[in-house]
C-alpha cells in the first residue's frame, strides 16, 4: 500500500507552490541556512528515495508543513 514516488512528489510540487503563493518565500541565506541545518539534524536518520528540502515561507504566523515528495516548510 506504498504511493509511487512520482506520484508523491507531484502532489507535494503542487501543495508547495500553493503555500509559496500564499506568502512567498524568505531568500535569507542566514535563515534558510539554519533550517537546512536544524531540519537534516532531525532527519537524519531518513532514508530512501526521498530526501528532505527545506524552505522558508516569508510569514510571521508561526507555523510549518510537511509536504508530500519530502519539502519541509517553516515560516520566518
Amino acid at each position: 500500500d506504498r504511493i509511487d514516488v512520482a506520484l508523491e512528489k507531484a502532489v507535494g510540487e503542487a501543495v508547495v507552490a500553493t503555500l509559496e503563493g500564499a506568502s512567498g518565500t524568505l531568500e535569507d541565506p542566514l535563515l534558510a541556512g539554519w533550517a537546512k541545518r536544524v531540519g537534516e539534524r532531525v532527519a537524519g536518520g531518513v532514508s530512501g528515495p526521498v530526501r528532505p528540502r527545506f524552505v522558508v515561507l516569508d510569514s510571521a504566523v508561526a507555523n510549518a508543513w510537511t509536504a508530500p515528495g519530502g519539502t519541509i516548510l517553516v515560516t520566518r
